[in-house]
């Protein structure tokens, strides 16, 4: 090593690729709700996240790809959050109630769903709701159909 050099330490780059996932999920969640789907720019959401604008694009093809993604993590959340363990508790009331719990836990859901956005018809924000109550009425069949839940009406 000659006198004047010095040594860089070059540290390698981390990718991570499911924690910048998951920071552009976070960001997105908060500016959709704070700012609606056309107020919050894939940039802002990119800076808020801690990452760069492209990330967006990579894991999920679009501001609306990143958006119909967080409505189905939603959906699932509320799928799981509506399903007992104990398939002999499963009834209609069980189903219901622990669906207004998570809604209400998840404000999220509502505030996005209801500010919309012109890149959004009515029938696909409905189109992204009806996923929540479709997979509560599959529920509810099978539970009626292996007999741990009572028939009834499964559209409620």
């Amino acid at each position: 090593m000659s006198a004047g050099s010095t040594t860089h330490s070059v540290r390698p780059r981390r990718r991570a690729p499911e924690e910048k996932r998951a920071a552009l999920m976070s960001a997105a969640k908060k500016l959709f709700r704070r700012q609606g789907y056309d107020g919050a720019s894939t940039l802002e959401i990119a800076k808020t996240a801690g990452v760069s604008e492209g990330m967006i694009f990579h894991h999920f093809g679009s501001k609306k790809g990143l958006f119909l993604e967080i409505l189905t993590e939603y959906s699932r959340g509320a799928a799981t959050a509506t399903m007992p363990e104990d398939l002999s508790e499963l009834t209609e009331e069980y189903v219901v109630q622990h669906a207004f719990d998570y809604a209400d836990a998840n404000p999220d859901i509502h505030e996005m769903l209801t500010r919309g956005s012109a890149e959004f018809s009515q029938e696909e924000l409905v189109q992204q709701s009806d996923i929540i109550v479709e997979i509560i009425r599959r529920k509810l069949e099978l539970g009626a159909s292996e007999g741990k839940v009572r028939r009834g009406n499964t559209k409620i």
